[in-house]
C-alpha cells in the first residue's frame, strides 16, 4: 500500500504544481498542442526548486518546509501575474484527453521503475553512495551553500542543484529518503517521456502538416518512436549478439555471453551511456537529471524558432525562458551549460540570420549575461576543477564508434538523404525543417570536436583522460537527435512516392527499432529481474542490515538522535575511517547527511582539483584512530567541531590492530555499544 501513496504523494504535487506553473507555460509554450501542459511540470519545479535555493542561499528563511512554501508563494505570485496581463491571450486549457494521455504516460513509467528497482533497490556502490548523501545533507541544513559531507567544514564544491530540486519533491510530498531515492529516478523519466512525447509530435505537426493535420494514431507512433529512441533503446552493439544468437538457436556456435554494462565502454578510454543503462545504474545522478534541462532547452528554442512576431528584443519572452533554462544547465551538471547555450545561440543565429548581425551579437551576449547572473548565487561558492583544454591523443576508431552511435546517426542520415533528394520539392519548407538541421548540425559538430579536444581533469594523465568530456557531450547529443527521431522518420516516410520505398523503409524501421528493444531487456533481467525476488524500494539499506548488522544497528541509534533534533541543530559532525572511493567507507556521513572529515578521496579530489588537502585529512583521520597522543587527537577533534567518533567494521578493518580503543574510548562517552562497534560521544 505504501508503494500506491508515494507514487500517488509524487504524482499529486507533481500535477498542482504543473497547474500553478501553466500560465507561465503557457506564455512559453502556447503554440504547443497542449498548451504547454506536459511542460509545466518540469518548469515549475526548476522555478520552485531554484527559489527555495535562492532563499536558502540569501538567508532569508531556513532550508526546510518554510523555504519551499516561501518558494511557491512567489511562483504563484508570478503565475498570477501572468495570468493577469496575459489570460486574454492564452490558449485555452487542454483537451481532457491530452491531460489524461500525459498523467498516463508519467504514471505508467513511473511504476515500471519503481517495480524493478524494487528488484534490487540497493542504495550501494557507483554513485549513489554521493547522490543519497547530497539529498540526506540537504534535509539537515538550516541555508546553503551546502556543506560537503566528505570534507567537514568546507561547502560542497559540485553541482547540486538537481538535488535540490529531489528536495524540494520528497519534502512536499512526505516521503522518507530511501524509497524516495528510487522515486525521483521513476519521477525523471516519467517527465521526460511526456515532455519529449509532446516535443515530438509538436515537430512533426509543424514539418509534416499543419495543426491538425495528424491522425491520433499517427501522433502515437512519433510519440513512441521518440520516446523510445531517446530514453530506452540500445546501440548497435548488440548487433553481434543478435546474430550470434540467431546462429546458436540455428545450432551454430555457442550461445554468446553478454554483460549490460558493456556497450557503455565499447569506445576505447571514454564512457558512453544510453539514457536506459543510466536510468538502471546512475539513478538521480547529476547527468540523468541534466536530461530534463536537455528537453526544456529544446522546446524553448523550437518555440521561439516557430514564432514568426518574435524580435530580438526584450520583450522577448523566450530568450528570458532560455536564460533561465540555461542558468539551471549550469546549475544541475555544468557541462550541459556550454552544449545547450551553443544550440540555443545556433538556433538564435539560423534565426534572425536574414537581420542585423550587431542585434544577433548583442542578443548572445545578454542571454549568456543574464544565464551566468541566474547561477551566480551557485557559481559564487562553486569553481570547476578544469586545467584547460588539450588536444585528443587517440581518437574513437570507427567500428565501436558506431558500435555506440549507429542507431543515432540513421536519424541524421535520413535526414540528409531526404532533404537532397527531394530539395527542390521542399524549398518552400525551407524554414522549418532548418530547425532539425540545426540540432543536428550542433549535434555533429560536438561529435567532432570530441575526437579533437578535452576538457583537462584529474584524469589527464591515464587513459581515460578524455571520459568526462565524451560522456557529458555524449548524453545530451543522444537526447537531442533522438527526441526528433519520430518527426524525421514519419518526414521521411511520408515524402516517399514510391510504395516499394515505403515498404522497405517500414521492414527497415522494423528491424531498427527491434534492434534497439533487445537491450533494455537484457539488461533490465541482468540487472534486475533476472536473479532477484521483488523486496521493495524501502529496503535500499538492506545490504548494510546484512553485511554489517552491529554497524547498521548503530546508523538507527545515530539516525533516532538526529531525528529527534531541532532543525537548526540537526547537522553534525563526525570522524569514521578513510579509505578508497567506491568501498563502504563513508556509510555513516552517507546515510545521517552528517560531514565527515574526509570522504571518498577520489571525489574530493575531482571536485577540488588537487588531492592536496585529501591527503592531509586522510593522515588526520589515521591519527585519530591509531595515534597515541590524545592530545593531538583532541586538537584534530576540536578543529574539525567532531561530535561523535564512529569505531566499527570497516574501521576495525581499516586499521586493525593499531587501533588506539582504549584512547578512543577515553575521549568522550560511549553511548552505544554492540558487537564490535562502538559510538564515541565527544566531550
Amino acid at each position: 500500500m505504501d508503494y500506491f501513496v508515494w507514487i500517488g504523494s509524487v504524482w499529486t504535487i507533481t500535477v498542482a504544481v504543473g497547474a500553478l506553473g501553466f500560465p507561465v507555460s503557457n506564455l512559453i509554450f502556447r503554440a504547443s498542442s497542449d498548451g504547454g501542459y506536459a511542460f509545466s511540470k518540469i518548469l515549475s519545479w526548476f522555478a520552485i526548486g531554484y527559489l527555495t535555493f535562492l532563499i536558502a542561499t540569501l538567508g532569508l528563511v531556513p532550508l526546510a518546509f518554510p523555504a519551499i512554501i516561501a518558494a511557491l508563494f512567489v511562483w504563484a505570485i508570478i503565475n498570477a501575474f501572468v495570468y493577469w496581463r496575459m489570460h486574454d491571450r492564452m490558449v485555452p486549457i487542454p483537451r481532457l484527453s491530452q491531460i489524461v494521455t500525459t498523467e498516463l504516460i508519467f504514471l505508467s513509467i513511473c511504476v515500471w521503475i519503481v517495480i524493478i528497482k524494487g528488484f534490487n533497490p540497493e542504495i550501494y556502490q557507483i554513485e549513489r553512495f554521493m547522490d543519497f548523501g547530497f539529498i540526506e545533507t540537504l534535509r539537515n541544513s538550516s541555508n546553503l551553500p551546502l556543506a560537503d559531507l566528505w570534507l567537514a567544514g568546507e561547502t560542497l564544491n559540485y553541482y547540486y542543484m538537481s538535488h535540490v530540486i529531489g528536495f524540494v519533491i520528497l519534502t512536499l510530498a512526505d516521503i522518507p529518503s530511501v524509497p524516495g531515492f528510487f522515486l525521483l529516478i521513476g519521477f525523471i523519466v516519467g517527465i521526460l517521456a511526456t515532455t519529449i512525447a509532446r516535443f515530438s509530435v509538436d515537430v512533426a505537426l509543424y514539418i509534416v502538416s499543419g495543426k491538425n493535420g495528424l491522425s491520433r494514431v499517427t501522433k502515437t507512433l512519433v510519440a513512441v518512436m521518440s520516446v523510445f529512441t531517446a530514453l530506452f533503446s540500445g546501440s548497435w552493439y548488440m548487433i553481434p549478439w543478435i546474430m550470434r544468437r540467431i546462429g546458436f538457436i540455428f545450432g551454430i556456435g555457442e550461445i554468446p555471453n553478454f554483460f549490460y554494462p558493456e556497450p557503455t565502454r565499447a569506445i576505447a578510454g571514454t564512457i558512453t551511456e544510453m539514457p536506459i543503462f543510466s536510468f538502471l545504474v546512475a539513478d538521480i545522478h547529476a547527468h540523468v537529471w541534466g536530461m530534463l534541462t536537455a528537453i526544456v532547452v529544446l522546446a524553448i528554442v523550437f518555440s521561439l524558432w516557430r514564432d514568426e512576431l518574435a524580435e530580438l528584443n526584450f520583450t522577448n519572452r523566450y530568450l528570458w525562458a532560455l536564460a533561465f533554462a540555461l542558468g539551471m544547465a549550469y546549475m544541475v551538471n555544468s557541462w550541459d551549460a556550454a552544449t545547450l547555450g551553443a544550440l540555443a545561440v545556433f538556433c538564435i543565429v539560423a534565426k534572425y540570420r536574414h537581420g542585423s548581425k550587431i542585434r544577433i551579437a548583442v542578443t548572445v551576449a545578454l542571454l549568456a549575461i543574464f544565464a551566468y547572473t541566474v547561477a551566480l548565487p551557485w557559481s559564487v561558492t562553486n569553481h570547476l576543477p578544469i586545467q584547460g583544454i588539450g588536444l585528443v591523443r587517440s581518437r574513437s576508431l570507427l567500428l565501436p564508434w558506431l558500435s555506440f552511435w549507429g542507431s543515432i546517426v540513421v536519424i541524421i542520415v535520413a535526414y540528409i538523404l531526404r532533404w537532397v533528394w527531394a530539395r527542390k520539392k521542399i524549398l518552400a519548407h525551407t524554414d522549418k525543417l532548418l530547425f532539425i538541421g540545426v540540432v543536428f548540425g550542433t549535434g555533429i559538430l560536438f561529435l567532432a570536436m570530441i575526437e579533437i579536444v578535452f576538457m583537462k581533469d584529474i584524469l589527464i594523465s591515464g587513459e581515460w583522460y578524455r571520459a568526462n568530456t565524451v560522456f557529458k557531450i555524449s548524453t545530451q547529443v543522444w537526447i537531442w537527435v533522438a527526441a526528433l527521431a519520430g518527426p524525421v522518420y514519419l518526414w521521411f516516410y511520408r515524402s516517399l512516392t514510391s510504395r516499394i520505398a515505403r515498404i522497405a523503409t517500414a521492414i527497415f524501421l522494423i528491424v531498427y527499432f527491434g534492434i534497439g528493444a533487445v537491450y533494455p531487456v537484457i539488461a533490465v533481467e541482468q540487472a534486475f529481474t533476472g536473479s532477484q525476488k521483488f523486496i521493495g524500494i524501502h529496503h535500499g539499506l538492506g545490504w548494510w542490515k546484512n553485511k554489517y548488522p552491529d554497524d547498521y544497528a548503530a546508523y538507527q541509534y545515530l539516525k533516532a538522535v538526529r531525528d529527534a533534533l531541532p532543525h537548526g541543530e540537526r547537522l553534525k559532525y563526525i570522524v569514521e575511517g578513510e579509505g578508497e572511493s567506491y568501498t563502504d567507507i563513508s556509510r555513516f556521513s552517507v546515510f545521517l547527511g552528517w560531514p565527515t572529515i574526509i570522504g571518498w578521496p577520489v571525489h574530493e579530489w575531482t571536485w577540488r582539483g588537487s588531492y592536496d588537502v585529501v591527503g592531509k585529512r586522510r593522515e588526520e583521520v589515521r591519527e585519530i584512530y591509531t595515534g597515541a597522543d590524545p592530545q593531538r587527537t583532541r586538537e584534530l577533534l576540536d578543529h574539525y567541531k567532531i561530535s561523535y567518533i564512529i569505531l566499527g567494521a570497516v574501521e576495525r578493518d581499516r586499521y586493525g590492530s593499531a587501533i588506539q580503543e582504549k584512547k578512543i574510548r577515553s575521549l568522550g562517552t560511549v553511548v552505544f555499544e554492540q558487537g564490535t562497534t562502538i559510538i564515541v560521544s565527544v566531550f
